[in-house]
């Protein structure tokens, strides 16, 4: 058992800003600019779960990288400049302002190895088109209904060591939200989505998982066809 007074839980709170803080002082000038864009929104911008992002991509030498939903959008800068030659990024959303915004984005950085293809679609029915096995990373956030969408699709679209990385699973992020994941009395359709989700995976031998607390919450999954 895990037993956290209220000051450990104090001093958890005051490391997890730190870490945010110092996370922030190492942010590229594209990743400030995207900042400055949505800082009017109460959207969560976290660098240190960019950081997290770029590395995970350089470890595995991603080269094929498919985002399913936008988070903050500094995803885009950390992967475009973090990914290697010839790469190809990926991004599907339901949301066309999310889609406008990620071009945007994008289109600013002016990348000389890095393609992108956006669309705004049904994930669902754009991901039955993609190839099998041709993607080394894919991220998945925002809807409700696009981490049940991956939790189908993940397996047929990785490549063997592949890697899966859920954000905000938590579900903190959401309007909805009456404390997420951790509140079972929270019903809201992110929440029971992503329970469903993380038991599915924590326990699904083709899988190797991780769950952190990076953020509003991270599952890390690596797959073994």
């Amino acid at each position: 058992n895990v037993h956290m007074n209220s000051s450990t839980y104090s001093h958890i709170a005051q490391a997890w800003q730190f870490i945010e803080e110092t996370s922030m002082t190492a942010d590229t000038a594209d990743i400030q600019s995207v900042r400055a864009q949505i800082a009017h929104k109460s959207t969560v911008v976290s660098s240190s779960l960019a950081a997290f992002i770029g590395m995970q991509a350089q470890l595995i030498q991603a080269r094929n990288v498919l985002i399913i939903g936008l988070d903050s959008g500094i995803e885009i800068p950390v992967l475009t400049h973090g990914l290697g030659e010839a790469s190809q990024l990926t991004v599907v959303t339901p949301s066309a302002d999310d889609a406008q915004r990620t071009r945007s984005i994008f289109d600013s950085l002016r990348s000389p190895h890095t393609r992108m293809r956006c669309v705004s679609t049904d994930v669902k029915t754009f991901l039955h088109r993609l190839n099998a096995h041709d993607y080394d990373m894919i991220i998945v956030s925002s809807e409700a209904e696009n981490y049940a969408i991956a939790r189908d699709e993940v397996a047929r679209l990785l490549r063997d060591g592949g890697m899966l990385i859920l954000t905000d699973v938590m579900a903190l992020t959401d309007e909805k939200s009456e404390g997420g994941v951790p509140n079972p009395a929270d019903r809201h359709d992110k929440a029971v989505i992503l329970r469903s989700v993380i038991d599915e995976l924590m326990h699904d031998e083709m899988y190797t998982t991780a769950l952190l607390s990076i953020a509003t919450g991270v599952l890390m999954a690596v797959v073994h066809q």
